[in-house]
């Protein structure tokens, strides 16, 4: 055991609080992912399981099973993009508040 100065140890105390709270918040981060990972899939899944007809609609039309792929995937984008884009500056607002 050593005997430091009371702002030595203050200081120490601070930095390992610190540490301890970045940690515990990077758990916390980690668990969202997953979770809003989880919800993605979800609503991938049940959008699809929705528009079966539509996909059986597009494959009657001509369209082979990986260009009703592409299609999905290139929508799912599209929304996710625009969804990013009109996201970002209200991210940005907040922030600066």
């Amino acid at each position: 055991m050593t005997v430091s100065r009371l702002e030595e140890w203050a200081h120490n105390d601070i930095d390992n609080q610190h540490e301890d709270t970045q940690n515990y918040m990077l758990a916390v981060l980690g668990l969202i992912s997953v979770c809003v990972i989880i919800a993605m899939i979800n609503a991938a899944v049940i959008s699809a399981a929705d528009r079966r007809a539509e996909f059986a609609t597009a494959r009657l039309t001509g369209l082979t099973r990986r260009q009703v792929i592409h299609m999905a995937v290139w929508e799912s984008l599209t929304v996710v993009l625009a969804g990013a884009h009109s996201g970002g500056p209200l991210l940005r607002r907040s922030r600066r508040r």
